[in-house]
């Protein structure tokens, strides 16, 4: 196998992984990588924030879900009506349709 060296050329993406690879606290000082650091108490206290969270998305998730329901049932409710009205709605045309043609009998006598 040939080495990088022998082609005379190195490509661009071994820097790039030698890079990413390169820890930054190597290059910190000890003072910005104190300033870096979180307490334990910290990622307690981001944890438990994190927990409320996810309990209050949960309620949230649970509304979200009765009202999604809740709607269903109403749509579901409603299609039956639906049918009631266009029954009857053909009905009231048919009337109509019935006392136009009446009318226009009268009228011609």
């Amino acid at each position: 196998s040939s080495s990088l060296a022998e082609h005379g050329t190195i490509p661009i993406q071994f820097f790039l992984i030698l890079f990413l690879l390169i820890p930054k606290s190597i290059t910190m000082t000890s003072e910005e990588y104190t300033n870096t650091c979180i307490s334990q108490d910290e990622i307690e206290r981001h944890a438990k924030d994190i927990r409320q969270m996810k309990k209050v998305l949960a309620n949230q998730q649970f509304e979200l879900d009765n009202s999604i329901r809740m709607l269903d049932e109403m749509i579901n409710a409603y299609k039956p009506l639906q049918a009631e009205f266009e029954v009857e709605e053909k009905k009231v045309a048919e009337i109509k349709k019935r006392c136009e043609e009446d009318g226009a009998s009268i009228a011609k006598e």
